[in-house]
């Protein structure tokens, strides 16, 4: 007479493929996960900083720069030949505001200090802006990176370059 069934080693055997291809599932769901909310991270944070970037910069090179002011700290008021706006770095509150518009992260980023460096050169002078913003999952820094060609007529108030350079 023919027996049916498994035996003990086929159960142990079945058992054991079934944990490590469901051990390797959970693993690889995990990663995807991550590499999912990590992506979203890198694009909130790269988004954010392209508007910035983008009204700074459009600011830059369609209006002529005269001043650029100390405001307060981590504040700079930058004084066009149509008007004035003012950048300035919340730290607290993790805001920064350039003259409308705001942007504010979340909890898991954070904002450096306002860094200017001003330049002279034959050709005329460089400054170059820099507003660290980093994340503590991400690796790297999302922040604002500015160098623009300014004439030698552009004042600077006489702390600016030191008090934001700390």
């Amino acid at each position: 007479m023919k027996k049916r069934g498994f035996t003990v080693v086929e159960l142990m055997t079945t058992f054991v493929l079934i944990s490590v291809i469901a051990t390797l599932l959970i693993k690889l769901t995990i990663s995807l996960k991550e590499l999912y909310i990590s992506g979203d991270m890198k694009t909130t944070l790269l988004a954010k900083q392209g508007t910035l970037t983008d009204k700074l910069k459009n600011d830059l090179n369609n209006n002529v720069l005269t001043e650029m002011n100390s405001c307060g700290n981590n504040c700079i008021t930058f004084v066009y030949n149509t008007g004035s706006k003012n950048l300035k770095v919340d730290k607290t509150n993790k805001i920064i505001t350039y003259d409308n518009y705001a942007i504010k992260l979340g909890k898991e980023n954070s904002f450096g200090d306002i860094y200017i460096n001003k330049d002279d050169y034959d050709i005329g002078s460089i400054v170059k802006i820099n507003i660290s913003i980093k994340n503590k999952l991400l690796k790297g820094d999302y922040g604002i990176n500015i160098v623009h060609q300014i004439n030698d007529t552009t004042t600077f108030d006489s702390n600016i370059l030191t008090t934001f350079n700390k």
